[in-house]
């Protein structure tokens, strides 16, 4: 899942920079969990829709962080894990820190074994 996320962050780069993203911690994106979870069934939403929805899934908030970042020319990338029957993405960030946008846009996020 988070090569499949790095993919499209980097295949929206040329649509982002026609159409602007505001940053993700200040669009009033919220965190949500996706119908979906848990199913084995990712629905990759793609940043418009998530900012036209105003909230996300982990897989759609570090879809759009990632753009973002990239769009920056910060060479992140996103990192996934197993917990239980679902799988958290989250952002390594090119200093080696990792940023969670789920968890900084209200999830209850468990404990990671990152």
């Amino acid at each position: 899942m988070a090569r499949a996320l790095d993919g499209l962050a980097q295949g929206y780069l040329p649509f982002a920079a026609l159409h602007p993203l505001p940053p993700l911690y200040q669009s009033g994106i919220r965190f949500a969990i996706a119908p979906s979870h848990g199913s084995g069934v990712e629905d990759f939403g793609n940043p418009w829709r998530t900012l036209a929805r105003r909230s996300g899934g982990c897989n759609d908030l570090v879809l759009y962080r990632l753009l973002e970042l990239l769009l920056a020319r910060e060479p992140a990338h996103t990192r996934a894990e197993w917990l239980g029957n679902a799988v958290h993405v989250v952002i390594r960030r090119a200093d080696g820190t990792e940023e969670d946008p789920s968890a900084l846009l209200g999830a209850p996020i468990p404990p990671r074994r990152f």
